[in-house]
């Protein structure tokens, strides 16, 4: 893993956000932080990332469309799923965003530990590649 790796940190939760900044940052990454999924499309559109970690339940663009916009316009981009839950079972939103391409999934709470160590394990292997789709 290169120090300076990029991560874009897409998280609805300004104290998600915070603390997943301050991990990452500690860690050596240059980190970017967005509050919406439509605001880390945006971003996505300007700059380039080696990494996005996205929460799935937020509000304007939930990170299932953000994944599946992500996988259409970027598609050799590393991405990690989170999810907490909500009124559907977090295991769901996780195999949703699993079957849509993202590379791994973390469940919330995240601790430090885990997060630097999925992290690691992403940036070492080939980006996820979805199959092409036959018409």
């Amino acid at each position: 893993m290169a120090a300076s790796a990029s991560i874009l940190i897409i998280d609805d939760d300004a104290a998600v956000s915070r603390t997943l900044s301050l991990i990452l940052t500690r860690a050596g990454y240059q980190v970017t932080t967005a509050t919406s999924g439509r605001k880390g499309l945006e971003l996505l559109s300007n700059d380039s990332y080696d990494l996005v970690l996205t929460d799935i339940i937020m509000p304007e663009l939930d990170g299932i469309e953000a994944i599946r916009r992500i996988r259409t316009d970027h598609p050799g981009l590393r991405v990690i799923a989170m999810s907490g839950g909500g009124q559907i079972d977090k295991a769901d939103f996780l195999h949703m965003a699993e079957a849509l391409g993202a590379d791994r999934v973390l469940e919330k709470p995240v601790r430090s530990e885990r997060l630097l160590e999925l992290i690691g394990s992403v940036m070492a292997n080939p980006p996820r590649r979805l199959p092409e789709r036959k018409s």
